[in-house]
């Protein structure tokens, strides 16, 4: 391949960029719808954020895309599974608020926009912290928007930009939003929720193909600026 080079090669480069998070963006889809959406969610943000974080250099991306997704199902929907009871009370306590006097709507919902971006954040670092044990996670997950509140801001304001996109272009959705915002998202996070070397996970040609994968996902993530 020829690399283009002045402002045609930067063309070339978003466009190769652009078809590379479209055909992710229809693994993450066929991915959610999989596992029934409920329990297709968690897997596919790990197995997403995997495929978009390594666009460039993996050649089987769709094959290990699913091992990925297989292999992290049980345990990955076993740590998610408190976000869905989150998304469902602040659901709720979001329409009690409509029934609440002006000044306890507001603090209610102030908080349930605070409790959102906590959450929000939580997700962002679930792909790099999906296997460790429940317990472990969720410190790791709860912790995680108090270690750089800057990354948090980041994360938060990314979420709400791409959302946004989607809800006023709905056909963004099935093109390239939820790729878009977990490529995003795996440029913002860092791997300082492990003291492990995430590099470390690749150098065993005995590991199963899928765990090679997923050690060279971790450092790419880590090495992500």
């Amino acid at each position: 391949m020829i690399d283009e080079v002045g402002w045609m090669g930067g063309v070339m480069s978003a466009l190769r960029h652009a078809t590379d998070l479209v055909w992710a963006n229809l693994a993450i889809l066929l991915g959610v719808l999989a596992g029934g959406v409920v329990f297709g969610v968690a897997p596919t943000i790990v197995a997403g954020t995997w495929m978009v974080a390594n666009r460039d250099d993996e050649p089987h991306r769709w094959r290990s895309f699913w091992s990925l997704w297989r292999r992290s199902w049980a345990h990955s929907n076993l740590v998610f599974a408190p976000v869905w009871l989150i998304g469902a009370s602040c659901w709720l306590d979001w329409q009690i608020s409509v029934e609440m006097s002006s000044r306890l709507a507001l603090g209610s919902r102030v908080g349930l926009i605070v409790v959102g971006a906590w959450t929000i954040v939580a997700i962002a670092h679930l792909p790099v912290i999906h296997d460790r044990s429940f317990r472990r996670a969720w410190a790791a997950m709860v912790l995680a928007p108090l270690l750089s509140l800057a990354r948090t801001g980041l994360i938060v304001v990314a979420t709400v930009g791409v959302g946004l996109v989607a809800s006023l272009a709905p056909i963004t959705i099935v093109l390239i939003a939820p790729a878009t915002l977990l490529w995003i998202w795996a440029a913002i996070v860092r791997h300082g929720t492990s003291t492990e070397d995430p590099s470390a996970e690749t150098q065993d040609p005995n590991r199963p193909e899928s765990s090679q994968a997923e050690g060279k996902w971790r450092a790419k993530i880590a090495n992500t600026s």
